[in-house]
């Protein structure tokens, strides 16, 4: 017994080091940086974190990449999802998922991020992507919890702030991305009915139905600051770009990802900063 209380307590103050560590590796990186720097990140942070949470979800749920061997196996993985939405939170090693998924950028951003604040000498640089990278976990936390939520579990207070500023997508929102649609643009609960999906497989006979009605997975895709995106880059992709199926869409998606990707920015941050400041 006592040996286990010994081990929790161990296991306690280990875990306190470790977000010790954390929180100064974080405060050392910010502690150098003006008030005045800070107010002119805001902009281009909020702009880049919305665009790549929206423009990303919307890219890779495309079922063009199919054809792409850059995006297949990623568009396979957001399809899997699409079937089985509960895999995120069903166990243990699922709700490491987002830790995963956010590594996969994350690590390729603070190698890029460092070689490029080595070239230019511009500390901000570091600033920025600090900033940038806690917006995408905490997207892709809010987006597994989403999926908890409507399986019973029980929401943070903080998180249920974020909902109510609508700073995070809400259950609610992501829910009916989620809804599988039928041929008459009706929600079913039969995988096999669903017109998405089965464009997805291919099977050709939906596809007449998925221009012609209102296709399931093919809207909300927002994980950060969900109106804004649903009232312009939404609006935009659906209705002036001709949507998932056609060719226009999908490069405006393809593009507005790559450029808006954490391990693209630190290649134009420098002379977007410098711009802003030379604006103020």
């Amino acid at each position: 017994m006592e040996y286990g209380n010994a081990k929790h307590q161990t296991s306690i103050r280990s875990k306190s080091g470790r977000y010790y560590s954390i929180y100064l590796l974080g405060y050392t990186m910010m502690n150098r940086i003006k008030k005045s720097h800070v107010t002119s990140m805001i902009p281009i942070v909020l702009i880049q974190s919305t665009i790549f949470s929206w423009s990303q979800h919307a890219f890779f749920d495309n079922e063009q990449n199919k054809s792409n061997p850059f995006f297949q196996k990623l568009n396979s993985h957001f399809q899997h999802h699409h079937e089985d939405p509960s895999d995120v939170c069903r166990s243990k090693c699922r709700w490491g998922a987002g830790t995963r998924a956010h590594a996969y950028y994350s690590i390729p951003c603070i190698i890029i991020t460092t070689f490029c604040h080595r070239l230019t000498k511009i500390n901000h640089i570091l600033h920025y992507h600090v900033m940038i990278l806690v917006i995408g976990y905490l997207s892709i936390r809010n987006h597994i919890l989403c999926h908890a939520k409507n399986r019973g579990y029980e929401l943070d207070f903080l998180t249920k702030l974020s909902h109510r500023l609508r700073i995070f997508p809400d259950p609610e929102y992501h829910s009916a991305h989620h809804q599988h649609l039928n041929q008459e643009g009706k929600p079913t609960e039969n995988i096999d009915e669903c017109v998405s999906c089965n464009l997805y497989k291919g099977k050709s006979k939906y596809i007449c139905a998925a221009k012609n009605s209102r296709i399931a997975h093919h809207k909300n895709w927002a994980f950060f600051i969900p109106d804004c995106c649903k009232n312009t880059l939404e609006y935009s992709y659906l209705h002036l770009l001709g949507g998932p199926t056609s060719k226009a869409g999908y490069m405006s998606v393809m593009f507005l990802t790559i450029i808006s990707s954490p391990p693209i920015s630190p290649l134009w941050f420098p002379f977007v900063y410098k711009k802003i400041l030379k604006l103020k």
